[in-house]
């Protein structure tokens, strides 16, 4: 598998910001950062490995690319949808994986 430079688009941080409020609101703010870190690290863990994934057939993730895929997280929560060319894996979006059907 070869390394490949992140591209993530800016909506993608946007969420993760609202997750870590969502967490604030419920928690606290050391549990809302280890949480996006872990959702980031996650995103970061695509440059090494995107290949490894298979393509997706969920229409949702097919809007970004015929080639999309979709990572889900450890804890089965969030969904990563991203798509790859020779240099870059772009991450589009991340939503609930409930939704990614939708």
């Amino acid at each position: 598998m070869r390394e490949r430079y992140l591209h993530v688009n800016d909506r993608v941080y946007d969420a993760v910001e609202e997750i870590a409020e969502y967490i604030v609101s419920l928690s606290t703010p050391e549990h809302a950062r280890r949480y996006t870190r872990q959702i980031l690290d996650e995103i970061r863990e695509l440059a090494h490995y995107a290949d490894a994934i298979p393509e997706s057939q969920y229409e949702v993730a097919k809007r970004y690319s015929p080639q999309a895929k979709i990572l889900t997280t450890k804890n089965k929560k969030w969904s990563i949808i991203f798509h790859t060319d020779d240099h870059f894996v772009y991450v589009e979006e991340i939503r609930p994986s409930s939704m990614v059907t939708h």
